[in-house]
């Protein structure tokens, strides 16, 4: 049944997911169409449209799926942009720049996200953010933005094909090992999969969310405590 709260948890997720996913493989798009590589181009992928990045199941399933489970935790991924390697001149170096491309602008949208959630929380009264529909709406989806961009940037960067950070990593390996990876990425999924679901219930412990994700978000948590710290003065 949907319910009022059910509808207002989805639409303060629905544009963080379309816009975090969306300009995150539009990054993709354009700078490998700025190394000679215009598969993406053809495809109508080159464009900052994000319906034209949507994947049925990572931009829309998934994150219904999730939502379903634990509101509070959402995550997605639109559809990948295809690459030509044969195209690139250098195509080490350009596909690991054309990886590294989606995390650094979700990175740039949390920048931006955390300006404009300073200027919302600095300079709108605690009455609007929080005792207002449309002010505590603006607020949540605020907060969405900066959770969401943060999080595809530290998960896509993990070090592991066929994550962007797998990616990345082999412009600093021999060739010969780089395209043994690259080769191999598919069966990578499954030493992901492990390490999310399998290997916290037999060592006691979240490795991934632990040692690596929570750390890299603390400097979030000071930023967003520092702007409430500064209104409350």
């Amino acid at each position: 049944m949907l319910t009022t709260e059910f509808i207002y948890g989805l639409s303060v997720w629905i544009l963080p997911i379309l816009l975090a996913a969306g300009f995150h493989e539009a990054a993709h798009a354009y700078t490998a169409f700025y190394f000679g590589d215009d598969t993406a181009k053809k495809l109508g992928r080159v464009t900052l449209n994000p319906f034209k990045h949507i994947d049925k199941y990572g931009t829309i399933l998934v994150p219904l799926v999730l939502y379903f489970i634990n509101p509070s935790f959402i995550i997605g991924w639109a559809k990948p942009v295809p690459i030509n390697l044969n195209k690139l001149k250098n195509y080490k170096r350009d596909f690991g720049i054309i990886a590294l491309a989606g995390p650094l602008i979700n990175i740039i949208l949390v920048i931006f996200f955390l300006a404009l959630y300073f200027v919302y929380v600095t300079y709108f009264p605690t009455e609007i953010l929080f005792y207002t529909a449309v002010g505590e709406w603006v607020y949540d989806m605020l907060y969405n933005f900066i959770i969401l961009n943060m999080l595809l940037a530290i998960f896509n960067m993990i070090p592991l094909n066929p994550l962007d950070g797998g990616r990345v990593l082999g412009i600093f390996l021999p060739n010969k090992l780089a395209d043994f990876l690259m080769v191999n990425a598919k069966y990578n999924i499954f030493i992901l999969l492990g390490i999310i679901f399998i290997l916290p219930s037999l060592i006691g412990t979240d490795i991934l969310f632990d040692y690596y994700i929570e750390p890299l978000f603390t400097p979030i948590d000071y930023i967003i405590d520092a702007i409430w710290d500064n209104k409350e003065t």
